[in-house]
Parts: structure tokens; sequence; C-alpha cells
């Protein structure tokens, strides 16, 4: 599902030969005479059973971890690791050979937006350099072939030709990609981005009079009612990620006129949100984090060093849905543009330094690995 260049494509069909499933699932027949002479190992794997689970036939999925597997076949975790490689290879090998389903090759700004910020949470979670490589490049596939003509951002890319203006969903996802990469990376020009583009949405579709923002540009020639929503459906709520997108960037550019339109959305949504919360997840995340504040964590030291680096793995490996973060370098040229929760925050004994701040109150400045994972369990 991914262009060579990066962005990910619009979608691919269930059906391939008249049947629905048939390029992905598997016979337990035919998987054991692919799998090699180690193939039930692979099948415990995968999950691979007589009966299936889809009419007789296998979806693969991983079924067995690891050290499951070693124990139940008293082989060496090595050993194990290689089987199931072997096996994938002639898998996928084999499949090759079958009818692939159509593919959609439409590459979509706000679908996009959805999938950098997946690969940016892998990446927190893992640490896994692959799933950030596949982020930038996505981001940057947006930016070099969607870009923002007059300032606006285009919806759609195919066979090389950009069209059909932004609607919410394009500029909310792709804002909030680009936080999510500043919170990976600490580079500005993300923030930067995302500012400017916010700014943008904001006067195209703000509602000046009732609050909120409308779903697409206005063309009094072409549409007669602007839909306004905030419900979540297949996606989540274009409003809702807009609101927490202005909350954190008033976190990190202390912009309180973001916070105020944030408070707009929420306030416009929030009585139908009560009654049916499961239809405005996005719009009562973005609430909890405004209600309760931000935790603001600064760590002092420099991104690039091992110490830094561990850290904010063990953070990204924790859920903190109302966190905002910087790497506050001493040696760095971009002081200027550090947040205010990170303003007058130093080392202590020179070692990488750890503030967590939340309703105007920090903890001491931690710098012990012990008492920083103490912080964050």
């Amino acid at each position: 599902m991914l262009h060579p260049d990066g962005g990910f494509y619009t979608s691919e069909d269930a059906d391939s030969e008249g049947s629905e499933g048939k390029f992905y699932v598997w016979s337990k027949e035919e998987f054991a005479s692919v799998s090699g002479s180690d193939s039930d190992i692979v099948m415990r794997y995968f999950g691979v059973t007589d009966e299936g689970n889809l009419e007789g036939e296998n979806i693969l999925h991983v079924d067995r971890g690891l050290k499951a597997l070693s124990h139940e076949f008293d082989k060496p975790d090595d050993d194990i690791r290689d089987i199931i490689a072997r096996g994938k290879e002639r898998l996928f090998a084999k499949r090759g050979e079958r009818e692939r389903p159509f593919k959609d090759t439409k590459i979509i700004t706000s679908w996009n937006g959805l999938a950098i910020s997946a690969f940016i949470e892998a990446y927190r979670a893992t640490g896994k350099d692959l799933y950030l490589d596949i982020a930038r490049r996505s981001l940057g596939f947006i930016e070099y072939n969607l870009p923002q003509v007059e300032g606006r951002l285009l919806h759609v890319w195919k066979d090389g030709i950009a069209k059909i203006n932004g609607n919410l969903d394009d500029y909310a996802f792709l804002v909030s990609a680009l936080i999510d990469m500043f919170e990976v990376t600490f580079d500005d020009k993300y923030l930067r981005q995302a500012e400017k583009m916010t700014n943008t949405m904001i006067y195209i579709f703000h509602d000046k009079d009732r609050g909120g923002f409308f779903n697409a540009v206005s063309a009094p020639e072409r549409l007669f009612y602007r839909l306004k929503t905030g419900t979540d459906q297949s996606i989540p709520s274009g409003n809702g990620i807009a609101a927490m997108n202005l909350l954190k960037l008033s976190s990190y550019r202390d912009n309180s006129e973001y916070k105020v339109i944030a408070e707009e959305v929420i306030r416009l949504y929030y009585n139908e949100a009560k009654e049916a919360p499961f239809n405005y997840a996005s719009i009562l995340s973005a609430a909890l984090f405004c209600l309760g504040g931000a935790t603001e964590i600064t760590i002092v030291g420099s991104k690039d060093i091992e110490d830094t680096k561990m850290l904010l793995r063990k953070i990204g490996e924790t859920y903190i849905p109302d966190m905002v973060i910087y790497v506050a370098d001493e040696t760095s040229e971009e002081k200027e543009v550090m947040p205010q929760f990170s303003k007058g925050k130093s080392q202590k004994n020179g070692k990488v330094t750890v503030y967590v701040c939340k309703d105007f109150t920090c903890s001491e400045p931690l710098t012990e690995s012990g008492e920083i994972e103490r912080q964050f369990q």
C-alpha cells in the first residue's frame, strides 16, 4: 500500500479471481506444502487449523509467541525465529503467483495524515527506525506532491496530478501528524508547518458565529449548506482532532487564542458527547486534555545522546494522552522557540534531567533512571 516515493494508497479490493480474500487466505494443506519441513511450527505460529477462520480457509495471524513455540517444540528461540523467517519467505513467494486484487492508487491527504501518525506511534512504542523512516517519507510525499496552493492544501493525488481543495480532515489530520513528528524529532520546522497550516485551517473553516469548524470550503455556488460535524465515524472527527491540535499548539507556542478556539469546539459538542460518548471519543479526548491540563515533560540534554534516546523510548512505551514534551538542548540555537513550560529548567549535576509539570506544579529534577521510570509508571 506504500508508493515507492512514500505516501499510502487508498485501498485494495477484497476480491480476486471471483472470490473474497482469495489472495490472502490459505487452506491447511496448501500452507503445509509451501512452508517447508518445519511447517508444524510455522502453522502454530500463524494459527493455521483444519477448520480455518474464514469459510474453511485460514487468515494468517500471529497465534503463538516465540517463547511459547520454543518451549512447545523444545528448540532455542533463535532456531524458531529462523524457521518462521524461512517460512514467511516461502509463503510470500507463493502468494506472489496469485492474481492480486485491484488497488486504488489515489493518495488522500487526510488518510495519509492518519497513517503517518500511526507509524510515529509505532516508532514511539518500539524504537524501530523503520517506522519513523516510513512516516518521514510519507510526510515528504504529501508536502511535495500535495502542496499548499496559495497556502491551501489539496485533497487527492493520482498519477502525478493533485486536485480538489482540501477539507477539514485533510488539514486536521496532517497537522496532527506534524505535531506527532515534532514530538519524536524535536525539529521545530514541523511545529512551524503545523502552525502555518492551522492558521489556514482557521481562516477557511472556522465558524466565527457558533464555534467549531465546517467540513468543507465555502463555495456558495455549489453548497447550499455547509456541514459541520463532531461525531467519529470510521475515521476520527475532524473537529475533535482540530481541537486537540489547537490545545497542543497552544502549549507549544504559548498561544491563548488557539485554546479559546479549541474550547469553542468542545462546548459546541459537549452535551451531545455526554449523551452518546462512544460517538464522540475525539471530542471527549480533547475535553479531557483541556479540563485536566497538559502533562508537560521537559528533558534537559542533547537529543542526540544515548541517555536521552533511552529516556524518550521509555516515555514512548507509556500511555500519556495529555502529554506535551520538549527536549531543551542547552547547546541549541533554537532557544527562542522554547515553550514557556520548558524555560528556566537546567541540568542537575551535568546529567540528562527530566521535569514533569502539571497545573503549574513541577516534580523535582529527575536524573536517575529508577526515579524517572517510577514517574511514568
